[in-house]
């Protein structure tokens, strides 16, 4: 079976096995420590991100900033009163009334 007759998608499906074992893909030591470190600030980043939201979720919580933590427990008390009066049945089905006339 020739490589020539498939289409692309084909090809890409294909598994060639190599001839000889000496032919695999080694990795140097320097490769597979670039690919290591290459994960390792992936890891770092994501962590990072992860704190950094933390800290804002706690620093509203403590007031840190007060005009936010103000904003954020005006919010969150209006939202529970207008879910606690009005239901959100009844606010998806106006919205979707309106939506689709």
């Amino acid at each position: 079976f020739e490589t020539w007759i498939m289409n692309a998608d084909q090809q890409d499906q294909a598994v060639k096995e190599p001839d000889d074992p000496d032919d695999c893909e080694d990795f140097s030591l320097t490769a597979k420590m670039k690919m290591v470190m290459g994960v390792c600030q992936t890891v770092q980043n994501s962590l990072d991100l992860v704190a950094s939201y933390c800290e804002r979720v706690k620093n509203v919580f403590n007031w840190t900033i007060p005009f936010l933590s103000f904003m954020a427990a005006t919010f969150l008390v209006t939202g529970t009163l207008l879910l606690y009066f009005i239901p959100l049945r009844w606010m998806i089905l106006v919205w979707g009334s309106n939506k689709l006339t």
